[in-house]
């Protein structure tokens, strides 16, 4: 269940997202790679910065630290909740 005063009361994408810093996200890509992490920092082009990232690509999973993942890869991304 999401907190009162959480993402219903963003009113903008960048809101939600901002929102989410220091929380996990999952980021789906053009290329099908899907990568979740901590959110640390993003920009508004999208760039994103990601701390304890999994990057999933077909049937492999590969951990990582942090990585920049450049705004125009990105599809979607999506808060995960707790």
């Amino acid at each position: 269940m999401l907190k009162k005063n959480s993402f219903e009361d963003n009113k903008r994408p960048l809101d939600v997202l901002n929102y989410a810093k220091n929380k996990k996200v999952v980021v789906y890509l053009k290329n099908k790679t899907i990568i979740s992490g901590l959110l640390r920092a993003l920009d508004i082009h999208l760039n994103m910065w990601v701390d304890d990232a999994d990057v999933q690509t077909d049937d492999k999973t590969t951990k990582f630290g942090r990585i920049l993942i450049r705004g125009d890869t990105i599809i979607f991304v999506s808060p995960v909740e707790e």
